[in-house]
């Protein structure tokens, strides 16, 4: 199944070059929105469990 995603898509990219750019460039994008999303979330977590247990790990 992979191998045939891979076929399709070398294929693609023979044939339509600057669609295939575009949809990557767009794919890449998003994936990158979304670890910069994950990186604040994870970041707000962390700070918000320092500030709630502050006490406790600084004694």
């Amino acid at each position: 199944m992979i191998g045939a995603l891979i076929i399709i898509a070398f294929a693609a990219e023979i044939n339509y070059p600057e669609e295939v750019e575009d949809i990557i460039s767009a794919a890449d994008g998003r994936l990158e929105l979304l670890f910069n999303t994950l990186y604040v979330c994870i970041a707000r977590l962390f700070r918000r469990i320092n500030t709630h247990y502050q006490d406790a790990i600084y004694i």
